[in-house]
Protein backbone atom coordinates (compact mmCIF):
# COMPACT_ATOMS: atom_id res chain seq x y z
CA UNK A 1 0.00 0.00 0.00
CA UNK A 2 1.26 3.67 -1.16
CA UNK A 3 0.79 6.09 1.61
CA UNK A 4 0.70 9.34 0.44
CA UNK A 5 3.26 11.52 2.49
CA UNK A 6 3.32 15.14 2.89
CA UNK A 7 5.06 18.13 4.59
CA UNK A 8 2.89 19.13 7.45
CA UNK A 9 2.17 15.60 9.16
CA UNK A 10 4.59 13.27 7.92
CA UNK A 11 7.15 11.46 10.21
CA UNK A 12 9.69 11.11 7.26
CA UNK A 13 9.45 14.76 5.79
CA UNK A 14 9.85 15.84 9.62
CA UNK A 15 13.16 13.77 10.18
CA UNK A 16 14.11 14.97 6.83
CA UNK A 17 13.39 18.85 7.98
CA UNK A 18 16.06 18.33 11.02
CA UNK A 19 19.26 16.44 9.87
CA UNK A 20 20.33 16.57 13.14
CA UNK A 21 17.90 13.91 14.07
CA UNK A 22 17.78 11.88 10.08
CA UNK A 23 21.33 11.57 9.75
CA UNK A 24 21.80 9.42 13.13
CA UNK A 25 18.52 7.64 11.88
CA UNK A 26 20.12 6.83 8.64
CA UNK A 27 23.63 5.79 10.44
CA UNK A 28 21.50 3.74 12.82
CA UNK A 29 19.54 1.57 9.91
CA UNK A 30 23.03 1.43 8.52
CA UNK A 31 24.13 -0.65 12.38
CA UNK A 32 21.08 -2.50 12.58
CA UNK A 33 20.38 -0.01 16.47
CA UNK A 34 16.94 1.04 14.02
CA UNK A 35 14.35 -0.93 12.92
CA UNK A 36 14.19 -0.84 9.46
CA UNK A 37 10.65 0.90 7.90
CA UNK A 38 8.56 -1.11 5.26
CA UNK A 39 6.37 -0.11 2.40
CA UNK A 40 6.02 2.93 0.11
CA UNK A 41 6.14 6.72 0.67
CA UNK A 42 5.30 9.25 -1.61
CA UNK A 43 7.48 12.67 -0.42
CA UNK A 44 6.76 15.59 -1.23
CA UNK A 45 10.10 17.88 -0.15
CA UNK A 46 9.99 21.96 0.34
CA UNK A 47 10.70 22.20 -3.29
CA UNK A 48 7.60 20.76 -4.54
CA UNK A 49 9.09 17.88 -5.72
CA UNK A 50 7.01 14.43 -5.25
CA UNK A 51 9.09 11.09 -4.82
CA UNK A 52 7.88 8.09 -4.68
CA UNK A 53 10.44 5.91 -2.11
CA UNK A 54 10.76 2.00 -1.09
CA UNK A 55 11.46 2.82 2.60
CA UNK A 56 12.85 -0.92 2.79
CA UNK A 57 15.63 0.19 0.32
CA UNK A 58 18.68 2.47 2.09
CA UNK A 59 19.55 4.46 -0.97
CA UNK A 60 15.41 5.62 -1.07
CA UNK A 61 15.31 5.96 2.82
CA UNK A 62 17.92 8.43 2.25
CA UNK A 63 15.42 10.21 -0.50
CA UNK A 64 12.83 10.04 1.91
CA UNK A 65 14.34 11.57 3.98
CA UNK A 66 15.63 14.66 1.64
CA UNK A 67 19.11 14.04 2.58
CA UNK A 68 20.26 12.47 -0.51
CA UNK A 69 23.33 14.26 -1.79
CA UNK A 70 22.75 17.73 -0.62
CA UNK A 71 26.27 19.39 -2.07
CA UNK A 72 25.47 17.95 -5.58
CA UNK A 73 21.75 18.48 -5.66
CA UNK A 74 22.74 22.14 -4.74
CA UNK A 75 25.11 22.34 -7.27
CA UNK A 76 22.82 21.10 -10.44
CA UNK A 77 19.76 23.51 -9.13
CA UNK A 78 22.89 26.64 -9.64
CA UNK A 79 24.23 25.24 -12.75
CA UNK A 80 21.19 24.78 -14.59
CA UNK A 81 18.58 27.64 -16.16
CA UNK A 82 15.51 27.94 -17.96
CA UNK A 83 15.56 26.30 -21.74
CA UNK A 84 19.13 23.99 -20.85
CA UNK A 85 19.32 20.54 -21.49
CA UNK A 86 20.50 17.80 -18.68
CA UNK A 87 21.18 14.14 -19.15
CA UNK A 88 21.35 12.06 -16.27
CA UNK A 89 23.41 8.56 -16.92
CA UNK A 90 22.02 6.36 -14.07
CA UNK A 91 18.95 8.28 -13.15
CA UNK A 92 18.28 5.35 -10.75
CA UNK A 93 14.50 6.42 -9.23
CA UNK A 94 14.70 10.11 -10.41
CA UNK A 95 16.28 12.01 -7.61
CA UNK A 96 18.51 14.64 -9.93
CA UNK A 97 16.41 14.33 -13.32
CA UNK A 98 13.39 15.66 -11.21
CA UNK A 99 15.45 18.79 -10.09
CA UNK A 100 16.43 19.30 -13.59
CA UNK A 101 13.14 19.07 -14.87
CA UNK A 102 12.00 21.34 -12.72
CA UNK A 103 15.01 23.93 -13.15
CA UNK A 104 15.25 24.03 -17.45
CA UNK A 105 11.53 23.97 -17.68
CA UNK A 106 9.00 22.95 -20.51
CA UNK A 107 11.38 24.47 -22.92
CA UNK A 108 13.99 22.49 -21.20
CA UNK A 109 14.67 19.20 -21.89
CA UNK A 110 16.31 16.15 -19.62
CA UNK A 111 17.21 12.82 -21.22
CA UNK A 112 17.27 10.18 -18.16
CA UNK A 113 19.11 6.83 -18.84
CA UNK A 114 18.30 4.38 -16.33
CA UNK A 115 18.73 0.29 -17.12
CA UNK A 116 17.30 -1.33 -14.43
CA UNK A 117 13.79 -2.43 -14.39
CA UNK A 118 12.31 -2.14 -11.03
CA UNK A 119 14.42 1.66 -11.13
CA UNK A 120 12.79 2.16 -14.56
CA UNK A 121 8.88 1.21 -13.02
CA UNK A 122 9.79 3.68 -10.38
CA UNK A 123 11.14 6.39 -12.79
CA UNK A 124 8.51 6.39 -14.56
CA UNK A 125 5.76 6.60 -11.83
CA UNK A 126 7.85 9.52 -10.46
CA UNK A 127 8.09 11.51 -13.78
CA UNK A 128 4.37 11.02 -13.38
CA UNK A 129 3.67 12.28 -10.18
CA UNK A 130 5.68 15.68 -11.19
CA UNK A 131 4.07 15.97 -14.37
CA UNK A 132 7.91 16.26 -15.79
CA UNK A 133 6.73 16.02 -19.61
CA UNK A 134 9.93 17.72 -20.45
CA UNK A 135 11.78 14.80 -19.48
CA UNK A 136 12.53 12.01 -22.24
CA UNK A 137 13.27 8.08 -20.77
CA UNK A 138 15.83 6.03 -22.27
CA UNK A 139 15.57 2.53 -20.52
CA UNK A 140 18.66 1.46 -21.29
CA UNK A 141 22.35 1.33 -20.33
CA UNK A 142 24.71 3.16 -21.73
CA UNK A 143 28.18 1.89 -23.33
CA UNK A 144 30.86 1.91 -25.68
CA UNK A 145 28.58 0.07 -28.35
CA UNK A 146 25.02 -0.54 -28.62
CA UNK A 147 24.69 -4.25 -27.72
CA UNK A 148 23.38 -5.90 -24.62
CA UNK A 149 24.92 -5.54 -20.78
CA UNK A 150 24.62 -7.92 -17.88
CA UNK A 151 23.30 -5.98 -14.75
CA UNK A 152 24.52 -7.20 -11.67
CA UNK A 153 22.36 -5.87 -8.34
CA UNK A 154 21.51 -6.57 -4.95
CA UNK A 155 19.21 -4.95 -1.62
CA UNK A 156 20.01 -1.37 -2.52
CA UNK A 157 19.22 -0.27 -5.74
CA UNK A 158 21.73 2.40 -5.73
CA UNK A 159 24.51 -0.33 -6.31
CA UNK A 160 22.98 -1.79 -9.73
CA UNK A 161 26.38 -2.18 -11.85
CA UNK A 162 27.45 -3.82 -14.62
CA UNK A 163 30.83 -4.60 -12.35
CA UNK A 164 31.23 -9.20 -12.40
CA UNK A 165 30.17 -9.30 -8.59
CA UNK A 166 27.22 -11.18 -8.09
CA UNK A 167 25.70 -14.91 -9.23
CA UNK A 168 23.89 -15.52 -12.02
CA UNK A 169 20.35 -15.31 -9.65
CA UNK A 170 21.45 -11.75 -9.19
CA UNK A 171 21.70 -10.59 -12.88
CA UNK A 172 20.01 -8.81 -15.50
CA UNK A 173 20.35 -8.42 -19.81
CA UNK A 174 19.92 -5.20 -20.15
CA UNK A 175 19.83 -3.70 -23.97
CA UNK A 176 22.97 -1.47 -24.42
CA UNK A 177 23.18 2.02 -26.42
CA UNK A 178 25.67 4.48 -26.35
CA UNK A 179 25.53 8.11 -25.05
CA UNK A 180 26.40 10.12 -28.54
CA UNK A 181 23.17 8.03 -29.67
CA UNK A 182 20.62 8.94 -27.29
CA UNK A 183 21.57 12.72 -27.53
CA UNK A 184 22.31 12.77 -31.30
CA UNK A 185 19.30 15.75 -31.55
CA UNK A 186 20.60 17.96 -28.40
CA UNK A 187 22.65 20.97 -29.96
CA UNK A 188 24.32 21.38 -26.55
CA UNK A 189 23.88 20.36 -22.99
CA UNK A 190 24.32 22.62 -20.06
CA UNK A 191 25.38 19.74 -17.92
CA UNK A 192 25.75 15.61 -17.46
CA UNK A 193 25.27 13.80 -14.21
CA UNK A 194 27.16 10.72 -14.68
CA UNK A 195 26.66 7.92 -11.47
CA UNK A 196 26.80 4.02 -13.01
CA UNK A 197 28.71 1.97 -10.38
CA UNK A 198 32.25 1.41 -12.44
CA UNK A 199 31.00 1.55 -15.72
CA UNK A 200 31.95 5.57 -16.54
CA UNK A 201 34.83 4.83 -19.06
CA UNK A 202 32.54 2.77 -21.32
CA UNK A 203 29.76 5.24 -20.96
CA UNK A 204 32.40 8.21 -21.59
CA UNK A 205 34.10 6.32 -24.84
CA UNK A 206 30.76 6.29 -26.37
CA UNK A 207 30.07 9.57 -26.09
CA UNK A 208 32.78 12.02 -27.47
CA UNK A 209 30.13 13.69 -29.56
CA UNK A 210 28.10 14.06 -27.22
CA UNK A 211 30.86 15.31 -24.72
CA UNK A 212 32.00 17.81 -26.93
CA UNK A 213 28.76 19.51 -27.22
CA UNK A 214 28.37 19.60 -22.70
CA UNK A 215 29.48 22.25 -20.60
CA UNK A 216 29.72 20.24 -17.41
CA UNK A 217 29.97 16.80 -16.60
CA UNK A 218 29.23 16.17 -12.65
CA UNK A 219 30.70 12.36 -12.50
CA UNK A 220 31.10 9.78 -9.70
CA UNK A 221 34.80 8.34 -9.22
CA UNK A 222 34.06 5.27 -7.00
CA UNK A 223 37.77 4.08 -6.43
CA UNK A 224 37.00 0.23 -5.87
CA UNK A 225 34.15 -0.26 -8.23
CA UNK A 226 36.03 1.26 -11.15
CA UNK A 227 39.01 -1.33 -10.40
CA UNK A 228 36.93 -4.00 -10.14
CA UNK A 229 36.02 -3.02 -13.79
CA UNK A 230 39.27 -2.67 -14.78
CA UNK A 231 39.70 1.02 -14.94
CA UNK A 232 40.58 3.99 -12.48
CA UNK A 233 40.28 7.46 -12.10
CA UNK A 234 42.82 8.72 -14.30
CA UNK A 235 41.19 6.63 -17.05
CA UNK A 236 38.20 8.64 -16.30
CA UNK A 237 40.25 12.32 -16.21
CA UNK A 238 42.06 10.87 -19.74
CA UNK A 239 39.23 10.41 -21.47
CA UNK A 240 37.28 14.07 -20.19
CA UNK A 241 40.53 15.53 -20.96
CA UNK A 242 40.46 14.55 -24.56
CA UNK A 243 37.18 15.88 -25.13
CA UNK A 244 38.35 19.48 -23.93
CA UNK A 245 37.61 19.40 -19.90
CA UNK A 246 40.30 20.93 -18.28
CA UNK A 247 39.23 21.85 -14.34
CA UNK A 248 38.50 19.05 -12.32
CA UNK A 249 36.60 19.92 -9.14
CA UNK A 250 35.50 17.97 -5.95
CA UNK A 251 32.80 18.55 -5.17
CA UNK A 252 32.59 19.38 -1.10
CA UNK A 253 30.63 16.88 1.08
CA UNK A 254 27.95 17.95 3.00
CA UNK A 255 25.30 16.02 4.77
CA UNK A 256 25.88 11.74 5.25
CA UNK A 257 28.92 12.21 3.22
CA UNK A 258 30.50 14.94 5.91
CA UNK A 259 29.62 12.42 8.73
CA UNK A 260 30.86 9.65 7.21
CA UNK A 261 34.15 10.75 5.03
CA UNK A 262 35.45 7.85 2.31
CA UNK A 263 38.46 8.59 0.31
CA UNK A 264 37.73 6.24 -2.17
CA UNK A 265 34.47 8.09 -3.07
CA UNK A 266 33.82 11.49 -4.46
CA UNK A 267 31.54 13.26 -6.83
CA UNK A 268 33.94 15.73 -9.13
CA UNK A 269 32.39 18.62 -11.56
CA UNK A 270 34.30 18.77 -14.85
CA UNK A 271 34.24 21.78 -16.20
CA UNK A 272 35.75 23.19 -19.88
Amino acid sequence: MVNEVLPDKSFVQRIGTFPAVGYPLIFGWRKGWVPVPKGVAKVRFKDGRMLRCDLSDSTQRTMALGLFEPAESRLVKELLSPRDAFVDVGAHIGWFTTIAAQCVGKDGQVIACEPYPPNVAALKENLALNGATNVRLVDMALGSRPGTLSLGFDADSGATTAVDWGGPAQRVEAPMTTLDEVTAEVAAVTLMKMDVEGWEAHVLRGGSEALARTKHVLIEINKPVLKKAGSSPDELYALLRSSGFKTFVPVAQLGLRRLLPDDDLVNVLATR
